[in-house]
């Protein structure tokens, strides 16, 4: 991903929260897919459509523009047996020149039984409903290295191992064909998802024109709280969110 794009996705997923959401493995450009991996590990609650753990993730990111400001978030994501989505996200855009920002706090539900997704928007406390709901995030087979992640990815260089969000994760680097470097890792004992991830751009005097830096706070496998999966009390729905 360039920097350019990564800071288009930045703002547009802090404001629609519309992605993929976390925990989606890439699949690679290879004739033979890669096959769907069926947890196997603790915590008794699967998600029933992709055999993956129920599971609560707090990450945050920052992504910095030479010309474009400082995009920083914080994002909790849950996912529950019956496949439904929470993503809830504080996102905050700084301009580099004149000193102003502007700051999201909104939340999608992807309600997978009811067929539909609900868009909160937590600042105005007004929500909208529309009868859809995206494409479920999956895990692939992966080895104790994740070594089909890293591949996708065109990384090749191996890093010490280290810890994150209590797990033990594995390290890869490498540059991407603009030349950015690119610093990752995936946790083996959790369908290797990645817990941490850094892209560094520099100009021709080696001075730094964009980075982007992705690091889970805490990985909790089990039901999610139901809280998270409800509209707060004295929201107002809306047939769809004004412009600001």
């Amino acid at each position: 991903m360039t920097a350019g794009a990564r800071n288009l996705y930045a703002i547009v997923a802090a404001v629609l929260i519309g992605g993929a959401g976390f925990g989606q493995v890439l699949t690679s450009s290879d004739s033979e897919p890669p096959k769907e991996m069926i947890w196997k590990g603790p915590g008794g609650c699967v998600v029933d459509l992709v055999n993956t753990p129920c599971r609560t993730v707090r990450y945050h990111w920052s992504n910095f523009e030479w010309a474009g400001g400082t995009t920083t978030a914080q994002y909790t994501e849950a996912f529950d047996r019956d496949g439904s989505q929470s993503t809830t996200a504080v996102t905050t855009h700084r301009q580099p020149w004149f000193f102003s920002q502007q700051t999201w706090y909104r939340t999608e539900l992807v309600l997978r039984k009811e067929h539909r997704t609900i868009y909160i928007d937590h600042e105005r406390k007004i929500y909208e409903t529309l009868l859809r709901a995206k494409a479920m995030p999956y895990w692939i087979e992966d080895d104790s290295q994740c070594s089909h992640a890293a591949s996708s990815r065109h990384l090749s260089q191996r890093i010490p191992d280290s810890v994150i969000a209590g797990a033990h994760v594995v390290g890869y680097r490498g540059r991407d064909a603009i030349g950015e470097y690119i610093e990752e890792y995936f946790a083996p004992s959790i369908g290797c998802q990645e817990m941490r991830s850094q892209f560094v751009m520099r100009g021709v005097l080696g001075f730094k024109t964009s980075e982007y830096d992705m690091t889970v706070d805490s990985y909790e496998i089990g039901p999610p709280a139901s809280g998270l999966f409800k509209v707060p009390a004295g929201y107002k729905q809306v047939a769809s969110f004004p412009s600001r």
